[in-house]
């Protein structure tokens, strides 16, 4: 999601998104926009992974690992096993 804010009026589902704070690729704010825009309209469940000190991808194994855990958790919660 290079733009999280993109359409974030015609969101309607679940959403799960991990983001780097170290990323020069993609601004930060467009993240804590995009949690504002969500928490205001009130009708979307989302959860969000911020992951301290990496570039725009995930280098440390133990970071990418707590990723994959945490998006196939949503998977199981939302979706089913």
């Amino acid at each position: 999601m290079s733009v999280p804010s993109f359409s974030s009026k015609e969101r309607r589902s679940r959403e799960r998104s991990s983001r780097i704070n170290d990323d020069r690729n993609v601004p930060f704010q467009q993240t804590t926009d995009l949690v504002q825009k969500l928490r205001a309209k009130g009708d979307v469940y989302f959860e969000l992974m911020i992951v301290p000190d990496e570039p725009h991808v995930f280098l440390l194994y133990k970071n990418r690992m707590e990723c994959y855990k945490r998006a196939f958790e949503f998977i199981n919660r939302f979706i089913g096993k």
